[in-house]
This record gives structure tokens, sequence and C-alpha cells, in this order.
């Protein structure tokens, strides 16, 4: 379904829309005062203007104030509801402009990196969160990415190292998206903190190697045992045979 355009989408439109309505109005009132009984010059300019304002202005009102009014409304509603998504969202999220300046920042990327709102806006995302080893081919790939809107994170969900507030190193997954906005690429990151699935992914991984050591124990034992059997029944049979011959 075509979505439906807002009348400030176009403000030719708007401006035909009024033009036309008070060019008619206007018309309709100089047609009109003529026929009416002998007036004064002053009489007839207040006249005209009365009916000018009272006919004007519904017209102003349906056609400006209002759509106006519901513009205002439904972009701070909008503003309100995505603040609200943003304040409880799981994951850091954190916009980037091709000044390679942060300018969004949420809740979640507080609680992740240590950094306000205030302390992370207007700061380069590469010197803020990547480690200094990184930062190099991190600030690389934004250049190129604020250029052409490509790069070799975008679109992929990765596991890398970020930086506290700090300087404490931590393992994050990371997605990043691009957004074209008025012909400048903005990037917008997804932010996890995976600390505790990378030391749980270690524990159980250091626990498989402990079994897999312990299975390979258990089956050299078993193998051992059968070759201790097979031995011990080779000397059984050796032994009958002795016996067997002693008693001719």
């Amino acid at each position: 379904m075509e979505k439906k355009r807002h009348i400030y989408s176009s403000p030719a439109r708007l401006f035909l829309i009024i033009a036309v309505s008070v060019f008619l109005i206007e018309a309709m009132i100089m047609i009109i005062l003529p026929h009416l009984p002998v007036l004064s010059a002053t009489t007839t300019v207040l006249l005209d203007t009365l009916a000018l304002v009272l006919l004007l202005t519904p017209v102003l009102y349906f056609f400006f104030f209002r759509p106006l009014i519901q513009h205002i409304n439904e972009r701070t509603a909008n503003e309100e509801r995505l603040r609200i998504i943003n304040d409880n969202a799981a994951d850091a999220i954190v916009c980037a402009n091709d000044d390679d300046k942060i300018y969004a920042w949420n809740k979640k990327a507080h609680e992740i990196f240590g950094y306000t709102a205030e302390e992370a806006k207007g700061k380069p995302i590469h010197s803020l969160i990547v480690p200094e080893r990184h930062r190099e081919k991190a600030a690389k790939g934004l250049k190129l990415f604020f250029k052409t809107g490509t790069g070799p994170v975008i679109g992929k969900t990765l596991e890398l190292a970020a930086l506290r507030k700090g300087g404490t190193e931590f393992p994050v997954e990371l997605s990043v998206a691009a957004m074209n906005i008025r012909g400048h690429w903005h990037a917008t990151a997804i932010i996890r903190d995976i600390t505790a699935r990378k030391k749980m992914e270690d524990e159980l991984k250091s626990r498989l190697e402990q079994f897999e050591r312990l299975n390979k124990l258990m089956v050299g034992r078993e193998l051992r045992m059968e070759e201790l059997k097979k031995e011990i029944q080779s000397l059984e049979n050796s032994l009958m045979k002795l016996r067997g011959t002693d008693g001719r």
C-alpha cells in the first residue's frame, strides 16, 4: 500500500492551495461589496478586511495550522517512541555520521561502555570504544564506508574486542547497518556484550577437553585390559599343554 504523503512533504502544493483559496475568497468579496448599500471608502475597506479574515481563517486553519500541529505531534510521538525503544533495547545502539562523530548513544551503550550520552556524543567512534591496536584499521574501514556505504563489517555479525571506559577490553558481538540520509552515509551499530557467553563457552570447552582426555584414558585402559586378557589366556593354554605333556 502506498504511504500517505503528508501535506508538508510538498511545500509547493501547500502554497498553491492557500494562494488559490485567498484569491477566490478575495474575488467573492470584491464581487459582493459593490451590490451592498452605498458605503464609505473606509467602511468598505474595513468590511473587506473583516470578511477576508473571517473567510480566510478557516482556510488557514484547515490547510496550514491543523496539519502543522498534527505534523509536530506526529514527530514528537515518533521521537518519543524511538527514545523508549532505544532506552529499553537489550543491546547498545550507536549511530555515527559521515564526520565519524557519534550522535546517538542509548542507555545500554552507557551500561556496557561506561560513557554517558553526553560524554560519547560528538566523539569519533573508533577512538572511543575500539582497542588501540585495531584503531587504524577501524578508521580506514569507516572512511571507506562514509564514502561508499560499503565495508567489510556491513551486513555481518562479528565477534570483536571492544574497550570500556577505563581501558578494560571485553568481547562484543557487532552488527553494522548502513543508512543513507540526504546523500550522506550514516552507520548504526548494534553491540552486545558477550563476556558471560564467552566465559561459559570457555568453561564448556575446558570440560569437553577433560572428558576427551578421560575418554582416551579409559579407551586406552580397555585396550590394555584386552591385551592382558589375551596374554593370560595364552599363558593358561600353554600351561594346560605342559600339564598334558607331563601326564603322559
